[in-house]
């Protein structure tokens, strides 16, 4: 049978050590943020969910899924261009 070379994570964080786990670090931060204000997440849910009577909930919800696509966009448009790098 052969024996085929694939890369585990171990292995990357033997060759890489701890930049590896900033980047990684980083990425969960940033990516937790973005999730947050996602109406289909709990916050985002429970934000449409108490509005006042007086809020028009159908257009807070697309508010806050644009708000959401738009962190989106901006964090992958920050990281090709190497925004994230100062801190790894």
């Amino acid at each position: 049978m052969e024996e085929r070379n694939v890369l585990r994570i171990s292995d990357l964080n033997s060759v890489c050590g701890v930049i590896i786990s900033v980047v990684n670090t980083c990425g969960v931060i940033v990516g937790t943020n973005g999730v947050v204000i996602s109406p289909p997440s709990t916050v985002g849910g429970i934000c449409v969910g108490c509005a006042p009577e007086s809020v028009d909930k159908d257009k807070l919800y697309n508010q806050l899924l644009l708000a959401a696509i738009s962190f989106i966009v901006m964090s992958v448009v920050l990281s090709f261009i190497g925004v994230f790098r100062i801190f790894g």
